[in-house]
């Protein structure tokens, strides 16, 4: 039986105590206890043997922690090394590479209450706000036609119900995430989409414009590769996604589960959806329609301008 005089004991989660291993008089620097097992148990019928033993770390002599610290960081000099910090390089030396800025007040002093967006010349998040308004993130996000703006949209009678609602869901003013436009084929609807996708992805939102064909059709190639579901994953986690041209082409049963799938998930967890189609509001499936009709978080654009294309054709 070991003589050492057990400490206060401290319980253990089968329920038993162990004795707590007070510290010596030794240094506390320089003095550190390690829990070992020394060999594994072997056992001896029903009886296993094996215990624990404190094993010391090679001692150090009367040293304190300070006095090795300084020992170690001068052989570390003679080595030509140093342990001072590194000081970091930044690409932009307006804002460290932030992005943002604290302007200046009209006394010019620093207003600290409020950030402006860093236009340094040097400055990566400046940049990537530059690349993000231009044509090759738009088209890399579904935009055909870039220069299709709200700006170059051509008001016609019939049309201005669906660019005001088109416009404010594009710019962040809207009071509703969902959008349904209808009417007839080239009256600007493909238009609205594309300018509705420029002006959120100008905004930095996670914007995506499909059309319908090529949305089914992506989801169709994903089966045969095993990522189908990781294809229909991001069409509905995209923060805001825009589909062009529903039609009654895309009717078999299972393209309207897919759709419906997709429209269920993201009306129930509140994501901006913006659809577009040539069909009447009548002939729309019910689950669909239903979702438009709510007006709590969507509104119903009826865009009655003619087909502008018409007008574009010469005269036989």
């Amino acid at each position: 039986m070991s003589s050492r005089k057990p400490g206060k004991d401290t319980k253990t989660p089968a329920g038993t105590r162990a004795p707590r291993h007070e510290a010596g008089p030794r240094d506390h620097d320089s003095v550190a206890l390690t829990l070992c097992l020394q060999k594994p148990p072997e056992k001896h019928g029903s009886i296993s043997t094996g215990h624990a033993v404190a094993e010391r770390p090679p001692h150090h002599g009367s040293s304190s922690i300070g006095e090795r610290f300084r020992d170690y960081k001068r052989q570390l000099e003679e080595r030509g090394g140093t342990l001072e910090p590194t000081p970091r390089v930044y690409t932009c030396a307006l804002c460290h590479d932030v992005g943002y800025v604290h302007p200046l007040d009209e006394s010019g002093r620093v207003d600290y209450s409020r950030v402006v967006p860093c236009e340094g010349n040097n400055c990566a998040a400046a940049r990537y706000r530059k690349y993000q308004r231009g044509e090759e993130a738009a088209r890399a996000r579904g935009v055909r036609s870039p220069q299709q703006t709200f700006e170059t949209f051509e008001q016609r009678d019939g049309s201005r119900q669906a660019l005001s609602y088109a416009r404010q869901l594009g710019d962040g003013s809207a009071t509703f995430i969902w959008l349904l436009i209808f009417g007839g084929t080239g009256n600007g609807k493909t238009h609205l989409c594309n300018a509705m996708a420029r002006e959120s992805i100008r905004r930095g939102v996670d914007t995506r414009l499909v059309s319908v064909a090529d949305l089914f059709a992506a989801l169709r190639s994903a089966m045969d590769t095993s990522k189908g579901e990781s294809v229909m994953a991001w069409y509905k986690q995209t923060q805001f996604l825009i589909l062009d041209d529903y039609g009654v082409q895309y009717g078999s049963d299972w393209e309207a589960a897919r759709f419906d799938e997709l429209m269920t998930f993201r009306f129930a967890n509140y994501l901006p959806t913006a659809m577009t189609t040539n069909l009447d509001l009548v002939t729309l499936p019910e689950r669909i329609r239903s979702r438009f009709e709510d007006r709590r978080l969507s509104r119903i654009a009826h865009n009655s301008a003619p087909d502008c294309r018409s007008t574009l054709r010469p005269a036989v």
